[in-house]
């Protein structure tokens, strides 16, 4: 004769009632799927590339990045009778630009009848005997965190501890979730798209022999009508169960404080339909949703807080600072240190491209030469080069770097490496170690020569700037100021040239052809 335990067949029952097993095949955490909030439920579960709420963590935690406020959504649901569903989900964002929550969920049944049948070899039964009864609970434990890594996307993860048990049955199981979030058309916040895994892994514990299924989602979402309205539909694929499932929903606020929501789910055909409302008061909300499928009518309620300051303002703030430190740093001549506050100031806010530039100067800087530090004429023409570098102004900065190499330290490797990627970059040509060059002829003086070459070609507006860039790396070079005087007279600035010569006159007083230029003009 054989005797088994009827809570075996009260548990099969227990899964199709609330999870819809006839569509899923009794998917092992199928719970997980029945989302964290009421909002959600109404919505037809299509919530997952909206995920703006802090039930995100649970749905999809790249979806926590959207959150200013800290907040706390709880929600209570009765399923089927006897069968109560209870979640609780908190979000923190930081102002350090990324996010993490915690969720709890919880689904516990109960009042199902244990008995024991025995049966005859025949495989009829001749004894039934009643054991009491017996309940099943099912929770589910998730830390997420999440990142906006640019201006359009934002990254996130979860880890998940989930455990059953039956009666005196039960298993455990850990593994995670990894999702993405994105607003993939250029110029157009209101449409998002969400991609995500969902139980990458799992380590098992336990006497069953269940496997959580690979499951893998895409969520589409819409916001219209001035923001009123979200239209959002989810497609997720159980590769375990080779069953894909679609979920479609709406939202609408039909006041500031009033929103009505409804949505339909299938498998592939339709199962399942809900509806619900909401009321904002202040910084909280109140939902409630009704769920009707075949196996009747599930109703969950739910609440919404938001407390805290905005970390907005202070992620801007301390983004802020640490520029303005970066600044302060390379400028100074720690351009190390200049780049990791520049690094550690996008970490904050990643959109900021001005900052993402400045990043990638100081890396080309920093790859050969991390500091110009001290007082010497060197390092004081290297910052100089570096921050016109920094300002977008390559010529300036390749001009202070030749001459600091050739006129002054004509041994200093890294200096040479610093002016050749900056001119590769730009590019312009290479400048060659000091001794491939012609000796006996200075920097300055080559470009005091090319001048004076421009010049006698009625090249005058070459000449200035090679006159300039003299001036720039010796403001008291006479020969220098006298043809640029020379190359305004020309093009009939005098104003300009009696200006450049005076001040010539002034660094040389004894210099005679500069007092005959000054002749020249009235």
């Amino acid at each position: 004769m054989k005797k088994f335990n009827g809570f075996l067949l009260a548990a099969t029952l227990l899964t199709l009632a609330p999870l819809h097993a006839k569509d899923t095949g009794g998917q092992v955490a199928q719970f997980m799927s029945f989302g964290a909030g009421a909002r959600s439920l109404a919505m037809g579960r299509a919530f997952f590339a909206v995920s703006d709420d802090a039930t995100s963590v649970y749905s999809n935690p790249a979806g926590m990045t959207q959150l200013e406020k800290k907040e706390l959504v709880v929600m209570q649901a009765t399923l089927v009778e006897q069968t109560n569903m209870t979640t609780l989900s908190y979000v923190h964002p930081t102002n350090k630009g990324w996010v993490w929550g915690i969720n709890m969920t919880q689904l516990k049944s109960g009042g199902f009848e244990k008995v024991s049948i025995e049966r005859n070899a025949a495989g009829e039964i001749i004894e039934l005997e009643e054991e009491g009864d017996f309940g099943a609970a099912e929770s589910a434990y998730t830390f997420g965190f999440g990142k906006k890594v640019l201006d359009t996307l934002a990254v996130g993860m979860s880890l998940k501890q989930i455990t059953r048990q039956l009666d005196s049955s039960n298993d455990s199981f850990m593994t995670a979730d990894a999702a993405v979030i994105s607003h993939p058309l250029t110029g157009n916040d209101k449409y998002k798209l969400a991609f995500g895994f969902q139980n990458i892994f799992a380590l098992k514990t336990g006497d069953t022999d269940d496997n959580l299924p690979l499951l893998v989602k895409v969520g589409n979402s819409y916001k219209g009508l001035k923001d009123r309205m979200i239209l959002a539909l989810d497609v997720t694929q159980n590769f375990s169960r080779n069953v894909m499932e679609w979920n479609l929903g709406t939202e609408y606020w039909v006041w500031r404080f009033v929103v009505l929501r409804a949505g339909v789910e299938g498998n592939p055909e339709l199962r399942g339909s809900s509806f619900g409302l909401g009321f904002k008061i202040r910084s909280m909300t109140l939902d409630m949703a009704q769920g009707l499928t075949d196996f009747g009518v599930s109703t969950r309620m739910g609440a919404s807080f938001k407390f805290g300051k905005s970390v907005i303002a202070r992620r801007e703030n301390t983004a802020r600072r640490l520029y303005q430190e970066g600044v302060a740093a390379y400028t100074q001549g720690n351009f190390m240190l200049g780049m990791d506050r520049m690094n550690r100031s996008l970490d904050i806010d990643p959109t900021n491209n001005d900052v993402r530039v400045l990043s990638g100067r100081l890396s080309t800087v920093v790859t050969t030469l991390p500091s110009a530090v001290g007082d010497g004429e060197v390092p004081n023409i290297i910052r100089r080069a570096v921050n016109d570098y920094m300002k977008g102004d390559t010529k300036s900065a390749i001009n202070a770097l030749r001459y600091a190499y050739l006129e002054k330290d004509p041994t200093n490797e890294k200096l040479l490496q610093l002016l050749n990627r900056i001119e590769k970059e730009s590019r312009e040509k290479l400048t060659e170690r000091l001794d491939q060059k012609r000796k006996g002829f200075s920097y300055i003086d080559q470009k005091n020569y090319d001048a004076l070459q421009s010049i006698y070609d009625a090249k005058y507006d070459k000449a200035i700037i090679l006159l300039q860039e003299v001036l720039d790396l010796d403001p008291q070079n006479v020969e220098a100021l006298k043809r640029l005087g020379s190359c305004f007279f020309l093009i009939e600035q005098k104003d300009k040239a009696k200006e450049v010569w005076q001040k010539a006159s002034e660094l040389d007083p004894a210099d005679t052809v500069i007092q005959q230029y000054l002749q020249q003009i009235p």
